[in-house]
């Protein structure tokens, strides 16, 4: 019995210190300095806000069931359970995320490019999509491409009605053209390999390409991951006003 005891306690002290060591990455993110674009360092963390687009010669991807057109989204299928520990009742059963690798955020000062890549993101508010919006072909599609069958959803899934059941429901997650996000990151340099696209638009106060250096972020710089760190990407409001908020200030 004391064995069992010791290694419980065993358990907790390292699941305390785990935690203590890896720190909360929310904390982390909004400790972060904030800046405008055209103040951003190469090397150093950021955090901008500012309204997001397409890269240059890119389009915005479309979500599968709203045809809402997004720089990034997450749609998740949900089945109600009456044991669901969610206040909804709703458990998510198959979940897509996509975006776009690259996209550009403009502030009042300048632009530069962000690799999202697999970024940790806070939504604003989600957008429900309609049950009887939903047919059962749309549903059967999304599962194919996301490598899933209808059991996955529920064994008893009725996959001969017309419309998707009331138990379940659909949410899509949209990042869209156009509007204003929080991004943190760090600022590094446009790999040769890989140019960032091209886009007299991007150049700060009209300055040619060929003149910038590494405190001008629109032509040489771009906001990206770095060190197994996750890009922050959020477009909720409350979210942007509180990273502002509990900013550090920059110390030049």
């Amino acid at each position: 019995m004391h064995i069992v005891i010791l290694i419980i306690l065993g358990l907790v002290g390292l699941l305390f210190l785990l935690n203590r060591l890896m720190g909360d990455p929310m904390e982390a993110f909004r400790k972060v300095p904030l800046t405008s674009v055209a103040d951003v360092k190469q090397g150093e963390p950021c955090k901008v806000v500012g309204v997001v687009s397409c890269a240059p010669g890119e389009e915005p991807l479309e979500t599968p069931f709203g045809r809402r057109r997004a720089l990034f989204y997450q749609v998740s299928v949900e089945v109600y359970s009456p044991s669901s520990d969610n206040s909804t009742g709703h458990e998510p059963r198959v979940s897509e995320r996509r975006g776009r690798e690259l996209i550009r955020l403009q502030d009042e000062s300048s632009s530069v490019l962000v690799r999202i890549g697999q970024p940790m993101v806070v939504f604003g508010e989600a957008s429900a999509q309609a049950q009887s919006a939903v047919s059962m072909e749309q549903v059967k599609r999304f599962l194919a491409a996301c490598g899933k069958a209808p059991t996955d959803l529920a064994a008893d899934f009725p996959a001969d009605a017309p419309a998707l059941p009331d138990r379940f429901r659909i949410i899509e997650q949209v990042i869209a053209e156009g509007d204003r996000v929080v991004v943190v990151g760090r600022a590094l340099p446009v790999s040769p390999a890989q140019p960032a696209p091209q886009d007299p638009s991007a150049s700060r106060a009209g300055a040619p390409a060929e003149q910038a250096g590494q405190d001008d972020p629109p032509e040489e710089l771009m906001v990206s991951s770095t060190r197994g760190r996750l890009v922050f990407l959020s477009n909720d409001a409350e979210t942007i006003a509180d990273f502002a908020r509990r900013a550090v200030a920059r110390k030049d």
